[in-house]
């Protein structure tokens, strides 16, 4: 029996879109993707935590030194696009990561440079959504 409606909307996967194709020019270090994080880049950690913590796949969005973050960072678990417009904004590397998901999939969008978002984040994140709304992560007041 197939599943319809609210029941089967919370059982769609999820794709994990890592946007990691700016030149980090405010930073002056290069592509944030190629920042060392735990003993390899920051793009690498956050695409195995979005992977890890429940996404069905992901796709991991460079552009500003993409050749450079493809030889250093170990991105073969994941499906990688190379945003050629990566210039003109954050917008266009969202689109194509759009477009490379799974239709039918819910979809978790991370910046390469959130170090704090680790499996059990992404886990929350996923377990906590509903279809037809905007889930975000924010910080607890302490």
């Amino acid at each position: 029996m197939e599943k319809t409606g609210a029941d089967s909307d919370l059982e769609r996967p999820a794709t994990g879109i890592v946007l990691a194709a700016g030149a980090g020019t405010r930073l002056g270090l290069g592509p944030k993707a190629l920042l060392p994080y735990r003993g390899r880049p920051l793009v690498e950690a956050i695409a195995g935590n979005l992977l890890d913590g429940g996404c069905r796949e992901v796709v991991v969005v460079l552009g500003a030194g993409a050749p450079d973050v493809a030889a250093a960072a170990k991105l073969d678990r994941y499906r990688v696009i190379v945003n050629q417009d990566w210039r003109t904004g954050m917008g266009s590397s969202f689109l194509l990561g759009d477009m490379e998901a799974d239709p039918g999939d819910h979809l978790l969008i991370a910046l390469v440079d959130q170090p704090g978002l680790t499996p059990a984040t992404v886990g929350r994140l996923l377990a906590s959504h509903r279809p037809g709304r905007i889930t975000a992560a924010a910080y607890r007041p302490r």
